[in-house]
């Protein structure tokens, strides 16, 4: 996902701005659905990770590697819209 909006990126330098934006709006609203599935299941989001696979750090109980999918992909979404939109 990331290289293909590094790619968009090369294309258009321009949107920049709008990729940075779209990865935080994402992961903003990502980790306020982690929090709630955390809150409403707790262990479920372990129990679906191969843990030795992960990276071993979280940040507010979440681990980092779905810190870093939530903004990933809200960039790669950002950069798909743009491409679509685009008139």
């Amino acid at each position: 996902m990331l290289a293909g909006s590094f790619a968009t990126l090369l294309c258009r330098p321009g949107q920049w701005r709008n990729l940075l934006i779209g990865g935080l709006l994402f992961l903003a609203l990502y980790i306020v659905f982690l929090l709630g599935l955390k809150w409403l299941w707790p262990g479920y989001i372990e129990a679906g990770w191969k843990r030795p696979a992960l990276l071993p750090r979280r940040s507010a109980g979440l681990l980092i590697d779905e810190l870093r999918f939530g903004f990933d992909f809200g960039v790669f979404w950002s950069s798909v819209y743009e491409q679509v939109a685009w008139r």
